[in-house]
C-alpha cells in the first residue's frame, strides 16, 4: 500500500508544471514550520520536512531539491527561534541546522540518483540488448496501450509479425555473434523504416 501511495502522490507531482511543484513545496515548509511551532520544541518536525524536500527532488533534481533543503532549513530555524527559549549558546541552533541541513541535502542527493537508476533499470527490464529493440516484457506492455488507444478512440488494431527464415542456420554456420549481427541489420532496417 506504501509503494502505491508513493508512486500515486509522486506521479502526480512528476506532471505537474515546474513552478507549481516549486509553490507546493515551498507552501508544505511554510505549513510543516508553522505546525513546529505551535508544538514548541517537544517535538521534532524533522521528518515532515523531508516531505517537500523529497517531492522537489524527484521530479526536479538535485539543485532543486538543495534548494528547497535550505529553505527547509530557514522555517525550522525560525519556527525554533520564535518558540523556544534561548540557547546557552549561539552554537546550539547552529549544530542543529547543520545537522538538519546535511540530513536533507542527503535525501535531496539520493532521491534524484535513485529516480534515474529506476529509469534505467524499467529501460533495460524491456529492451533486447543484441537489437535495442523492445523485449517480450516490453512488447506485451505496449501491445496492452496501443489495444487501450484503439479502444478509446474506436481505431482499428493491427500487428504485424516478422519471421527471419532459417535463421538457426546463421546461427548454426557462422556463429551466434554473426547471428546477433544479421538480428541488429534487420532492428536497424525495422527502425528506419516505421515510426517509433
Amino acid at each position: 500500500m506504501a509503494r502505491s501511495v508513493f508512486r500515486t502522490v509522486f506521479g502526480w507531482v512528476a506532471r505537474q508544471p515546474r513552478w507549481l511543484i516549486w509553490v507546493l513545496t515551498i507552501v508544505l515548509i511554510a505549513a510543516v514550520s508553522v505546525v513546529d511551532y505551535l508544538t514548541a520544541a517537544e517535538y521534532s518536525f524533522t521528518l515532515f520536512y523531508l516531505i517537500p524536500i523529497a517531492l522537489a527532488s524527484w521530479p526536479l533534481g538535485r539543485r532543486a531539491g538543495s534548494l528547497i533543503s535550505l529553505v527547509a532549513v530557514a522555517g525550522w530555524l525560525l519556527s525554533d527561534e520564535l518558540s523556544t527559549p534561548h540557547y546557552d549558546s549561539w552554537l546550539v541552533p547552529v549544530w542543529n541546522a547543520s545537522a538538519r541541513l546535511g540530513i536533507f541535502l542527503i535525501v535531496s542527493f539520493l532521491l534524484p540518483t535513485l529516480r534515474s537508476e529506476l529509469e534505467r533499470q524499467q529501460t533495460l527490464a524491456q529492451t533486447d540488448p543484441a537489437t535495442g529493440l523492445v523485449n517480450r516484457r516490453g512488447f506485451f506492455q505496449r501491445l496492452e496501450e496501443e489495444l487501450l488507444r484503439a479502444r478509446r478512440y474506436g481505431q482499428p488494431f493491427s500487428v504485424a509479425f516478422v519471421d527471419l527464415d532459417d535463421f538457426k542456420r546463421v546461427n548454426d554456420r557462422l556463429g551466434h555473434l554473426e547471428g546477433d549481427r544479421l538480428l541488429q541489420l534487420v532492428a536497424g532496417v525495422l527502425s528506419e523504416s516505421f515510426r517509433s
